[in-house]
């Protein structure tokens, strides 16, 4: 992995073959102190967790995915949840046909290279366990 600060409120990512996105941007998040900020990319994975939630059981099912993907969407948050690291992600891969998977992002491992704009968001929010959803959920401050 390697980035670099391209103005103000931007990073500029890219991963390498066998880096995997959680952890990296993870990595990057805490060596540059971001604690708010959202993310898009793309590029070309080949091993894949994503989860999908089950309302009615309030549990999340994972799908792991083998092969040749291509990164049609990655977007998502990194903010804070009881003052430590917090990430929500979220990706969409596209097959050999063309056919999309995607979901809750566990973990993605690059097979070519990954390019992820990171903007840093003014403010500060936290996150708070919710029983009724069963969910991390955004919390505002009064």
């Amino acid at each position: 992995m390697e980035y670099s600060k391209v103005d103000a409120a931007h990073y500029m990512v890219r991963l390498d073959a066998g880096d995997e996105i959680v952890a990296s941007l993870k990595k990057m998040a805490e060596a540059e102190q971001i604690t708010f900020a959202m993310i898009q990319g793309l590029g070309a994975v080949n091993d894949i967790i994503v989860g999908v939630f089950d309302v009615e059981t309030k549990r999340y099912h994972s799908n792991m995915f083998t092969g040749n993907f291509e990164i049609v969407s990655l977007t998502g948050t990194i903010d804070r949840m009881k003052r430590t690291y917090y990430s929500h992600f979220h990706i969409s891969v596209g097959d050999a046909r063309g056919m999309v998977l995607g979901g809750h992002l566990n973990k993605a491992v690059i097979s070519a290279t990954a390019e992820i704009v990171v903007t840093l968001l003014e403010g500060e929010i936290d996150r708070e366990y919710s029983e009724a959803v069963g969910l991390n959920l955004v919390r505002f401050k009064d």
